[in-house]
């Protein structure tokens, strides 16, 4: 796991030519390696998920916001389990590329065993009163919530299990097959809210005091016609208003559809079209614009109807129109003479080499990635595989949004109302990238203008 910060002097202006070079190495961002796979009580797996929760330090207006506050990181492996991991505060992160050469920082503070099968998504919230709440979907079928208990020990607060029937007793709906993705978050007038998507073609609607483990979903959203591979929810009430929410999913059906739970009928809203599998979505800040990304994932067998690799699109959510396509074949002008300014990367683990320890399929796609005739088309080539995971980034200086690909690259984008520029670009020095996340600044103070 890595934590990469831009500092606010080394802030690009908002004026800068998209063109221009940077004027420090990797855009001015800095990273270092929080937690590795050598860490004591690390993961056995790949990491597929994470999701970070603030601690205390995060909450203490002293800090600035180029600090990097700490907090508690979830991570989620195809070794069945969540780890719980105390990342310590940190003075200004200096020295990238060199800093990312200091290991094992993180701490496992507890692993929450429960699922039968990989860990593929993560959420987390803070709840009234300032306890956390994790929630945890797998190919098990299940969604696990996990608090803190009167002993300050982690544990399982509730189980919403899968059925077979796809039904609950009460007749309330349930996942059938593999839960790929979730999303949690507070929403005025509503409480807390969970909606999570999977391989059975559905959108599951959950309210989380009333389900505790013991209830089926409040809603089910039926319009996808193949796997759900991810999801975003946002809070659209206005000042005064209450109870207004929308929800993205993303498919491998190549559509991104958003839904409104007061809605009558199917509760779609608008089905807006990637032209590949969606892999990833985002919602600006205050809902403003929604991004979505994707590609072809090595264990995909479907095809792409834009015949694209990785591809990641803005739109207007309050037109729906397309705001710009993200094109990174220009990043070599960001990255000036760059190459030398990325670290070398690591020996591969077991789990990326050994075919032992692949999906069917795997060895042969890690060698030879499937590739189509647009790949290449300057206009949808956000990264040269798929995108895996996508990011808004709080910033003063203008909306960013970050987005992970399989080439192990970083990409930070400026989104504007009329136009998305590429900013920097970071080298990561894992195996492979999952997911990523952009954690806010702590509270009372304002987002730095850089990101």
């Amino acid at each position: 796991v890595e934590v990469w910060h831009r500092p606010e002097a080394a802030a690009a202006p908002k004026s800068l030519p998209h063109t221009a070079p940077l004027p420090t190495s990797a855009g001015g961002w800095k990273g270092r390696e929080e937690t590795c796979r050598d860490t004591p009580a690390s993961h056995q797996e790949a990491i597929t998920c994470i999701a970070w929760l603030p601690t205390e330090e995060h909450h203490d207006r002293s800090g600035t916001p180029d600090t990097f506050c700490g907090g508690v990181l979830a991570t989620g492996s195809r070794d069945n389990t969540v780890k719980i991991w105390s990342l310590p505060p940190a003075t200004q992160l200096s020295g990238a590329p060199s800093a990312l050469q200091e290991k094992g920082r993180g701490k496992v503070e507890a692993t929450l065993e429960g699922h039968s099968d990989w860990v593929l998504c993560l959420a987390a919230v803070e709840k009234e009163g300032g306890q956390p709440l994790l929630v945890s979907g797998s190919r098990d079928k299940s969604l696990r919530l996990w608090g803190l208990g009167d002993d300050a020990r982690w544990e399982c607060a509730g189980v919403l299990s899968g059925s077979d029937s796809g039904l609950h007793e009460d007749g309330a709906a349930r996942h059938t097959d593999f839960v790929n993705a979730c999303h949690l978050a507070r929403v005025s007038g509503l409480g807390m809210r969970l909606v999570s998507g999977g391989s059975d073609w559905n959108v599951l609607l959950w309210d989380v005091q009333r389900a505790g483990g013991k209830g089926g979903a409040l809603r089910a959203f039926e319009g996808h016609s193949y796997a759900v591979r991810c999801l975003a929810m946002a809070d659209t009430s206005s000042p005064g208003e209450k109870e207004k929410m929308l929800i993205a999913s993303g498919s491998d059906d190549e559509s991104l559809i958003v839904w409104d739970p007061r809605a009558s009928g199917s509760g779609k809203v608008k089905q807006l079209s990637g032209g590949a599998p969606v892999l990833s979505c985002c919602w600006g800040p205050g809902g403003n614009w929604i991004a979505a990304g994707g590609g072809m994932p090595m264990n995909s067998m479907a095809g792409t109807t834009d015949k694209v690799a990785g591809w990641l699109r803005v739109w207007d959510a309050r037109t729906w129109k397309l705001i710009d396509e993200c094109t990174c074949l220009g990043e070599a002008e960001l990255r000036g003479q760059g190459s030398e300014q990325y670290p070398p990367l690591p020996e591969q683990p077991e789990y990326l080499t050994l075919p032992s320890r692949m999906w069917e399929g795997e060895a042969s796609a890690r060698s030879d990635p499937r590739r189509a005739d647009g790949d290449n088309e300057a206009h949808r080539f956000a990264a040269p595989t798929y995108i895996s995971s996508c990011a808004p980034i709080p910033c003063e200086a203008g909306d960013l949004l970050v987005s992970a690909g399989d080439d192990l690259r970083l990409r930070i984008w400026q989104v504007s109302p009329a136009a998305v520029h590429l900013r920097a670009t970071l080298q990561s020095r894992a195996a492979s990238v999952a997911a990523c996340i952009a954690l806010p600044p702590p509270p009372g103070l304002p987002p730095p203008r850089g990101g």
